[in-house]
């Protein structure tokens, strides 16, 4: 399988390394720190059989990438078992979206996942992934009614 992520700038990367080793730490789940995972987005994953091929489009695309911000917006989970950043799915990240798709999908013998395909991409930065139950997150909760005027 063969991915093509987008990375980030340095404080950006130290930020997001920070939530990623405080989940691992209190979820006792190391799979993301153990696995050296650098934060990303990831814009597709696809297969191909012949691998000079998949390399031969890497560059080519990566020459036309162009750099971009993105904002992230809110903390989500995959039920049951990734916790992720979202980001607002801005023009930059759709333009770069379909960008990758239209130059992979004419890739000899591809096989692009679903999940990264038009419609289907959901763009996230995995914070902590293979969670369980015995290792999940789980807080004190207190019961509160509060009335609203």
């Amino acid at each position: 399988m063969y991915l093509i992520s987008l990375y980030f700038d340095e404080g950006t990367n130290k930020k997001i390394q920070l939530y990623m080793e405080q989940i691992a730490q209190r979820t006792g789940n190391m799979a993301m720190i153990d696995g050296k995972v650098p934060p990303h987005i990831t814009l597709s994953a696809f297969d191909m059989a012949e691998e000079e091929k998949a390399i031969a489009g890497f560059t080519a695309m990566e020459q036309e990438f162009e750099k971009g911000q993105i904002f992230w917006c809110s903390v989500g989970m995959f039920l049951p078992h990734t916790i992720y950043l979202s980001p607002v799915l801005n023009a930059y990240l759709q333009k770069l979206s379909e960008s990758v798709f239209s130059k992979i999908r004419y890739l000899e013998e591809v096989r692009i996942q679903i999940r990264y395909q038009p419609f289907s991409w959901f763009p996230h930065t995995t914070l902590g992934k293979r969670l369980n139950h015995a290792g999940g997150i789980c807080c004190d909760a207190e019961p509160v009614c509060t009335v609203y005027r």
